[in-house]
């Protein structure tokens, strides 16, 4: 019902201007009443009057407050509130946990992929300006249309969903000082801290939650800001990392009934914290749980998964588990998951200390993760331990490599990787030269037939590889084009390939199975001859190789007279793309002896200080004296040694070095250290006291 209040002299003044001489008036065939039109006339008028002035917020009036509250709720604040919760219904259903990590309780994605939101956020704010802008009736210090605090909050929470924080913390910073006399100001400081919470600000987010929490003890404050409450502090604690801390608020937040979805999420959060600190019926309990309430089948699936890795050695029931995970690598819809199944195999074979399957199953993990990005580091990075630990380094640093490549940068504990990935590659480095140059040397030392065949037999088997590899291609893609139940309509598909639909590239789904296959198989490729090798450089100077032409005249004196100038071919399945390389001239042997001595010093140090590895250290320096008696570094090599086997505690073979030095190099710098230790900081101490002499000089000849 709509009420019209209007002055009755006005109403005289309308009706004089609305006054119509015509009798009827004929539309069409039908006679209408002048009085009629005078009197539509003139309820036209008024209503047109009373919407005009209505509109107005410099009057504190009953129609104006009820036409604004009516207004700015239906026709602002409700379009804009309903675009972002429509938005952020899209925006969630496209976002993706990582349930190798322990879960945040909200996950509102990264910076990068706001831009979806940004759009309904960006039409929330401007509808919740216009009602503020156009609505707001502000009398003694007093709003008095109800939306304008709920518009204030939704352009804070559009601001929070966009990820600008900053903003969305000043927006409800207003709210609280503004409308502190209302219960509005504790949702502000319920989303004031959650803002600081996710820009990192804990030591002003927990100060706010501390208050709200004290606000609601005492009663001043709703309790249904209780379980967003314990919600927040859960979030607080486990971006810190401080999971046991959420644990009691994740506790909390569930006897207060939340969402069937929210209590889900804080059980798999419960059990994914309990299952680290080696609680597993508790977490067993959990994820149990979760299996049976899951919205998600990804949920469900990883708890399935962890459920599994709770398995104890003790318990007996390994065959079980270990059956329905392979079931579970058996099932279609699995097909995406098989990195995480056969990582939790691998998780079993540990616990089993069945360390040969395990690095199997893990090895089936890397291989299989082609859309897990972060599965596939994780994997790799157990395999590089396991390798690390048994000091096969040059296997580590492969998988430690692969690791950095997908690691996530604040994965914990990232710096300290990349530092021993770093240690490891130049180690490997060295290494490789040590080995390259041993293999061209027995290659130069081979009679030039020998030298010549096994040239052909490396050059022979790199081209049945390649033939290998492009069969089983060939394989795949015509398996793939087969795409009907029988061979009739395969064979229907390969000569009608012009039908839509039917051939292999008119089918997106084989496509894409094609693509998934290939990358499972290679992972990322460039584009270019010989691609499917990983190191086009490297050869193996086997001594099994297959027979071959002999080489023409003029390859044959290019390899016997060892020349520099020989041009480096491109192709590795050309004689001449080896040639250059091998030593079979006295220089050419000099420069690469100098080069696995300078190897062999940079290993034994790398060792060392880097790997903190004792063992392998002596022995790369004992060996390059062994090799090289006389190399550039064979006083510093055998001071080393000294020191190392003082530290293992050998104490005759660290003396026997220390002879060594003191009896071949008597004046040398490290002769006199063994004798007095603190021979350095005695020299030091020299040349503090020749500066301070020298500055007073100046000082005195200046003046």
């Amino acid at each position: 019902m709509i009420c019209l209040i209007y002055d009755a002299g006005k109403f005289k003044k309308l009706k004089y201007f609305c006054r119509i001489k015509v009798s009827t008036i004929n539309v069409h065939g039908f006679v209408i009443s002048t009085k009629k039109v005078t009197l539509a006339a003139w309820i036209l008028i008024l209503s047109a009057s009373v919407f005009f002035s209505s509109c107005s917020t410099k009057k504190n009036t009953l129609v104006r407050r009820t036409y604004h509250n009516i207004t700015s709720h239906y026709n602002v604040y409700w379009n804009g509130m309903d675009n972002m919760r429509q938005g952020l219904k899209e925006y969630q259903a496209g976002l993706k946990d990582n349930y190798a990590v322990v879960l945040p309780v909200y996950n509102y994605g990264d910076k990068a992929g706001t831009s979806k939101i940004s759009q309904f956020a960006d039409i929330a704010i401007k509808k919740a300006s216009k009602a503020i802008n156009k609505h707001s009736m502000v009398f003694n210090r007093k709003e008095y249309v109800r939306w304008i605090d709920d518009s204030y909050m939704l352009i804070g929470k559009s601001y929070f969903y966009k990820q600008d924080y900053p903003m969305a913390r000043r927006t409800f910073e207003f709210v609280i000082k503004t409308y502190n006399d209302n219960e509005i100001k504790y949702e502000a400081m319920l989303w004031q801290a959650r803002s600081n919470i996710q820009i990192g600000d804990f030591n002003r987010a927990e100060p706010m939650l501390d208050m709200l929490q004290s606000k609601i003890s005492k009663g001043d404050a709703p309790l249904k800001y209780e379980t967003d409450l314990n919600l927040a502090y859960a979030q607080f604690f486990i971006l810190q990392k401080n999971y046991d801390g959420a644990i009691p608020y994740l506790n909390r937040a569930m006897e207060l009934d939340p969402t069937s979805a929210m209590r889900t999420r804080c059980s798999f959060i419960l059990g994914q914290i309990h299952q680290r600190n080696g609680e597993l019926n508790e977490a067993s309990r959990l994820y149990a749980y979760v299996i049976k309430h899951a919205k998600s089948y990804e949920m469900e699936f990883n708890s399935k998964i962890n459920l599994a890795q709770c398995y104890d050695a003790q318990s007996g029931d390994r065959e079980f588990i270990v059956k329905k995970l392979t079931k579970m690598l058996k099932d279609d819809k699995n097909k995406d998951y098989q990195d995480q199944i056969y990582y939790a195999l691998a998780h079993i074979a540990m616990k089993d200390a069945d360390s040969v399957m395990a690095i199997d199953y893990y090895k089936k993990s890397v291989s299989t993760s082609t859309t897990n990005n972060y599965q596939k580091a994780i994997s790799s990075l157990e395999l590089a331990d396991i390798f690390f630990e048994v000091r096969d380094y040059t296997v580590a640093q492969a998988y430690y490599d692969s690791t950095m490549q997908f690691l996530p940068k604040d994965y914990v504990g990232y710096k300290e990787l990349a530092i021993r990935t770093a240690t490891l590659t130049d180690l490997v480095k060295n290494l490789q030269v040590i080995q390259r140059q041993d293999s061209l040397q027995k290659l130069a030392s081979m009679p030039e037939a020998q030298r010549i065949k096994v040239i052909d037999g490396i050059i022979a088997k790199l081209i049945a590889d390649e033939y290998k590899k492009q069969l089983e291609e060939q394989q795949l893609r015509e398996s793939q084009m087969l795409l009907g139940p029988g061979m009739g309509q395969g064979q229907d598909q390969l000569q009608g390939g012009s039908k839509e639909g039917r051939w292999y590239f008119y089918n997106p789904t084989a496509m894409s199975n094609g693509f998934s296959n290939f990358m499972r198989k290679w992972g990322r490729r460039k584009l270019e001859d010989n691609w499917f090798l990983t190191d086009k450089t490297v050869a193996n100077f086997s001594n099994e190789v297959l027979p071959s032409d002999t080489l023409t005249g003029s390859e044959s004196d290019t390899i016997q007279g060892g020349k520099k100038g020989v041009p480096k071919a491109k192709n590795p399945k050309e004689r001449a793309f080896y040639l250059p390389d091998i030593p079979l001239t006295k220089e050419m042997v000099q420069a690469s002896n100098d080069m696995i001595i300078e190897a062999y010093y940079q290993a034994g140090f790398i060792f060392v200080e880097g790997l903190g590895d004792f063992g392998n250290g002596t022995e790369t320096f004992e060996t390059l004296l062994e090799r090289f008696p006389d190399n550039k570094y064979k006083i510093q090599s055998a001071y080393k040694l000294c020191q190392l086997y003082a530290q293992l505690q050998n104490q005759p073979k660290s003396d026997q070095y220390k002879n060594q030095i003191l009896t071949l190099y008597p004046e040398s710098d490290y002769a006199k250290l063994l004798v007095n230790p603190n021979y350095y900081k005695e020299i030091n101490a020299r040349q503090s006291e020749a500066s301070k002499l020298y500055n007073d000089t100046y000082k005195a000849f200046s003046n």
